[in-house]
């Protein structure tokens, strides 16, 4: 019972960091947008 507990739990924290994550690499995105907008330099990102 408790191991059941202590896995989902473990589940929970990485789904947290994932969304963390996710919101952290859009607003780098965003941010290299503005940046390469202002400056006219493109940055390369994983992303197209």
């Amino acid at each position: 019972m408790m191991q059941e507990t202590d896995t989902t739990h473990l589940v929970n924290t990485n789904q947290n960091i994932a969304k963390a994550s996710k919101i952290n690499n859009l607003a780098t995105v965003m941010q290299g947008t503005a940046f390469s907008r202002i400056t006219g330099y493109k940055i390369r990102t994983g992303t197209d």
